[in-house]
């Protein structure tokens, strides 16, 4: 491949934290963004000819300049590295695109030109944190860019350990490892495989959450390369419109490529799943129901409903977050006859990895979530229809494992979503404790795709309206486990055109909205036809 004399002077062109009032210039050009920069594009022209046409939409002229400016940081599609990389997707789903290149940057102002060269050429993107989401080109994409975040891997925590700074490019495994060595932790994801960036923009249900919030509630400031290329640093102060859609609004706003979260101390837990039959159904459902309106700021709870080998059985997490072995706030719990037990105290690390190991990576896998308010009756329901609608198709699919898990927003959790100027989301705690249900599905073979979302689809569709029928349906999909069926946006109502206008205003031309064409946007579900559509 021809190689272009480029030199860049990104870090000097683009500096951070500086643009208070920032607003994309009508006339904006990515190719005059470049070329600003000490991007020779007329070098460009004359390789592909003088009839080449750049915003064409074909990515060959986007391969070429990201590879000549960065030979050790791209992949090549439909090479041995291109296939060894793929691996690195949870779900088997998101591993088969394959992306005409995949990018590696090591620095914010190496995603900056990445974006300039998406918006010049045309080509499309996707952006990888961790790879953990189970749709297609939820982070990757067929024929486009893959903009890899691996490389951003900063873990720092500040002088006084109050505030720890993460690359978007983390997963938590890595990041508890590392704090651990500190005496402190961050509010993180619930298995250490599970990426920093999707976790944190999503909104993040975090074992902490009865204390801390969710993981966005804990961002002090983000590292942001916008639709132009700038690198902006969003605090309340500098830009608190933009900071506040950034804390569950996802990826609609730019690339976040640091996250400076709160830390607070933490060693040791108590935690672990007690297993029970499902004949001790009248005894579990109403003692695990009553951690719905717990005020405990230690404690965390939920409850999977299983077939295991044709048998059906329930397991409740039992999780305290200091090192208390069998915490009174556990005893009902403990007291009904289970099958077995593995609650110990352990390290954040042997918790998050023990999570990450019950779903493993190479599956096909789909979410779906709805939100409920709290009511023991409906949770009785869930759990009967569950089995109903599912024993026909356990144990006829290769690799199939129904994972229905069922916890709570309690008040004192959503009180602190009101932590440092609030979050984008919608549920208030005035209106909880709420329920929120999640079907995550797997299974092995592309030919049961239809009959098993079909399944989960039905499931889940069967709960909504039998929430509407009772009153309790709250039309909110939390985004980290929402299906690419479900509207994610639309359920944060009034907060949708909010989120909007901010998007308008820091990406006028809708980059992330047309050239990002995976995940959750603002022009509906991901995927309106298939076996999941309604």
């Amino acid at each position: 491949m021809m190689r272009f004399s480029l030199v860049l002077a990104l870090a000097a062109a683009v500096v951070e934290g500086t643009l208070s009032s920032y607003r994309e210039p009508a006339n904006f050009d990515p190719k005059k963004a470049l070329a600003s920069r000490g991007f020779n594009v007329k070098q460009l022209s004359t390789f592909f000819g003088a009839n080449y046409n750049a915003s064409s939409g074909d990515c060959t002229a986007a391969v070429s300049i990201l590879h000549s400016l960065y030979p050790n940081r791209t992949i090549v599609q439909n090479t041995p590295e291109e296939q060894a990389w793929s691996l690195g997707y949870w779900s088997a789903i998101q591993g088969e695109e394959t992306p005409a290149v995949v990018f590696q940057p090591a620095r914010a102002d190496e995603v900056s030109t990445a974006i300039l060269v998406s918006r010049w050429t045309q080509c499309k993107f996707a952006v990888k944190s961790g790879g953990h989401a189970s749709m297609k080109s939820a982070s990757n994409i067929d024929n486009g860019i893959t903009i890899d975040l691996v490389n951003l891997n900063t873990i720092q925590p500040s002088q006084d350990k109050k505030i720890v700074a993460l690359g978007a490019g983390l997963k938590w495994g890595a990041v508890y490892t590392e704090l651990a060595k500190h005496g402190i932790q961050v509010n993180g994801a619930r298995g250490s495989d599970v990426g920093v960036g999707g976790f944190t923009t999503g909104g993040g249900i975090s074992y902490f959450a009865n204390k801390y919030g969710w993981g966005c509630d804990n961002v002090a400031s983000y590292e942001l390369v916008t639709a132009s290329g700038s690198i902006l640093t969003v605090t309340p102060t500098s830009y608190p419109d933009l900071y506040k859609a950034l804390r569950g609004g996802g990826p609609n706003f730019g690339i976040v490529t640091r996250f400076d979260l709160e830390a607070f101390p933490q060693g040791d837990i108590f935690s672990g799943s007690l297993i029970y039959s499902y004949d001790e159904r009248a005894k579990v459902i109403p003692a695990f129901s009553k951690f719905a309106y717990s005020t405990d700021t230690k404690v965390h709870t939920w409850m999977f409903v299983l077939n295991l080998g044709g048998q059906k059985v329930f397991s409740v997490l039992n999780m305290y977050s200091s090192p208390i072995v069998d915490p009174p706030v556990f005893s009902e719990m403990r007291s009904i006859p289970h099958l077995s037990s593995d609650t110990a105290v352990r390290s954040l690390v042997n918790m998050t990895d023990q999570i990450a190991a019950q779903g493993p990576a190479g599956s096909r896998d789909m979410f779906w979530t709805h939100t409920f308010k709290m009511d023991e009756a409906f949770i009785a329901w869930f759990v009967d229809m569950f089995y109903a609608e599912t024993d026909a198709v356990q144990g006829k699919y290769e690799g199939m494992n129904a994972l229905p898990l069922i916890q709570f927003l309690t008040k004192t959790n959503l009180e602190r979503w009101g932590r440092n100027g609030g979050n984008s989301l919608p549920l208030r705690a005035e209106g909880g404790p709420y329920i929120n249900i999640i079907f995550a599905l797997m299974w092995k073979n592309e030919a049961d795709d239809d009959v098993l979302i079909s399944t989960i689809a039905r499931v889940m569709n069967k709960a909504k309206a039998e929430g509407v029928k009772r009153g309790l349906f709250v039309d909110y999909v939390y985004m980290n486990y929402g299906s690419e069926y479900q509207d994610v946006l639309e359920s944060y109502g009034a907060n949708k055109e909010v989120l909007r206008r901010v998007a308008e205003k820091y990406d006028p031309k809708e980059v992330f909205q047309k050239l990002r064409p995976g995940y959750f946007t603002f022009n509906g579900p991901p995927r309106t036809v298939g076996p999941g559509a309604s």
